[in-house]
């Protein structure tokens, strides 16, 4: 997993102090600080939201469901 919580003081961009910092591993090993938070658990929530984000799943019909789909559409249209 790229990112990682670490618990260290920090300012998040409403200007108010947090203590829980959101970090991305980087691939030469670096870090690079992602978010700021008050809580443990905004900090992973926080991070579940990215990988959602990040992974943009699409959803997979089966051939079987598509051509189900596309026959009930032809018998609406053929009724009229």
């Amino acid at each position: 997993m790229p990112y990682n919580v670490k618990k260290q003081s920090c300012k998040q961009s409403d200007g108010e102090s947090g203590e829980y910092t959101v970090v991305k591993k980087k691939k030469d090993n670096k870090t690079e600080k992602v978010s700021c938070h008050k809580t443990k658990e905004k900090a992973a929530s926080s991070i579940r939201a990215k990988y959602v984000s990040e992974t943009n799943e699409t959803v997979k019909l089966s051939v079987a469901l598509i051509r189900k789909i596309i026959k009930e559409e032809i018998k609406k249209f053929s009724s009229f």
